[in-house]
């Protein structure tokens, strides 16, 4: 009787050590920048101090339905229409924020080594209308990221962000 129930606590034990391992994921720490660029429709991208990994977020606004209030969205839901990417680009060198809102790209710019695309997670948009006395004051956003779940496109490894605030981020020409 002894000896099953040291089995059954060995087995138990391991079970518990293995699922550790697989669900345990890395949580991504870059310090991203909180002086984002956006452009097009719905395109975002904030770099980290070397400005060698990007976050960035896209969508079509209007299927997203965003409007001059806060919403709040859990990815894996999301319409296919809304086109909603989150996403971290690492290049092999500074320099990656050249490919974004261009049409061409020349060659001898800093090349893409990884692609992590967010699977799950809760992203909060807010967009705020400028003060009625401020005359042509542009649009701003937030987006609050928590528990985002990113996979590898490569390797399939998952990385999480917790909690991300990217505030203040001005619309400018957006209404």
């Amino acid at each position: 009787m002894k000896s099953c129930i040291q089995k059954i606590f060995l087995a138990v034990l391991l079970l518990t050590f293995i699922a550790g391992c697989v669900f345990k994921r890395e949580e991504i720490k870059y310090a991203f920048q909180m002086n984002p660029k956006i452009c097009g429709d719905f395109f975002l991208y904030s770099p980290n101090e070397d400005r060698d990994v990007f976050l960035t977020i896209s969508a079509d606004r209007m299927n997203l339905m965003l409007t001059d209030a806060v919403k709040t969205f859990d990815i894996e839901d999301v319409p296919k229409d809304a086109a909603l990417s989150i996403e971290i680009h690492e290049y092999d060198r500074r320099g990656g924020e050249k490919y974004y809102c261009m049409e061409k790209i020349p060659d001898e710019w800093a090349m893409r080594i990884s692609r992590l695309i967010a699977t799950s997670g809760e992203m909060t948009i807010t967009i705020s209308t400028p003060d009625s006395s401020a005359e042509n004051a542009p649009l701003r956003m937030s987006i609050e990221l928590n528990d985002i779940v990113f996979r590898d496109e490569k390797t399939d490894e998952e990385k999480i962000i917790r909690s991300l605030l990217i505030d203040n981020v001005i619309l400018q020409g957006l209404k």
